[in-house]
């Protein structure tokens, strides 16, 4: 009896002894997997992070970029002259003669490119010192058609005006005979015996004057574009031009008088 006893105490302390044992090293191994475990998890973290980055970094725009609505923005309308009369015909290249036999007809003398007036001294302003080369037999003289055009600042561009009365040349039974003609003085502003007189506001203006010349084969002789500035004030000058002869000492004499 005593034995059996003895017996069961050695084995229930054998097994309390084994039970230690064992539960000490699994401690040991659930410390070392929770340890571990955070470090493992960290590096794809990281990882998935960056990649989705990289997508976003190339999706931005730099800061100087133009907006496509800026290309659709009109241009603002001038409200200064610029250029010219995109329908006048092309300038004639200037007739000339040598020991009085015609060699190329056209104007010989040219109104004057430009020119500026006061509105108060417009209705004297005129073309002056104009001439043409004909051909032989115009004695009676010649008729020259005018073209005008004004800068239309609301719409900005050159709007050709109505009709413009004509203007004439000179007749001489012996100068006209050989094809000099002098083409009269064009006054700007009209000043017919009856009606109201025809006015030129203050603006911008172009002119050009042209003549046909032939029986069978007609042609137009067109001259260069004269440009009139009319403005409110007079224009105070600044210098004096001095040279009043041409290249050859001639007078010059396509003049714009007022």
């Amino acid at each position: 009896m005593m034995q059996s006893k003895r017996l069961i105490y050695v084995s229930l302390a054998i097994l309390l002894l084994g039970s230690s044992f064992v539960s000490g090293p699994a401690q040991v191994m659930a410390a070392e997997s929770a340890t571990s475990a955070p470090v493992q998890s960290s590096t794809p973290a990281t990882d998935a992070a960056s990649t989705t980055e990289q997508p976003q970094s190339s999706d931005k725009k730099p800061a100087n970029a133009v907006p496509s609505t800026a290309a659709q923005v009109p241009a603002a309308v001038s409200t200064e002259p610029s250029g010219k009369p995109s329908n006048a015909d092309n300038p004639t290249e200037d007739g000339w003669s040598f020991l009085l036999t015609i060699l190329r007809r056209g104007f010989s003398r040219q109104p004057q490119e430009e020119e500026y007036i006061a509105y108060k001294d417009v209705d004297r302003a005129k073309f002056s010192g104009m001439s043409i080369l004909t051909n032989l037999g115009n004695a009676l003289g010649k008729e020259i058609k005018v073209r005008r055009w004004h800068w239309d600042a609301t719409q900005g561009k050159w709007i050709e005006d109505r009709s413009q009365r004509k203007a004439k040349t000179g007749w001489s039974l012996f100068w006209g005979s050989l094809g000099f003609l002098d083409v009269e003085s064009y006054n700007l502003v009209y000043k017919p015996i009856i009606g109201q007189k025809q006015d030129v506001p203050v603006g911008t203006y172009y002119y050009q004057f042209s003549f046909s010349d032939g029986l069978l084969n007609a042609k137009t002789f067109h001259s260069q574009l004269a440009k009139v500035v009319v403005t409110p004030e007079p224009i105070p000058a600044t210098a004096i031009n001095a040279d009043t002869d041409n290249a050859d000492g001639t007078t010059k004499s396509n003049t714009f008088r007022c």
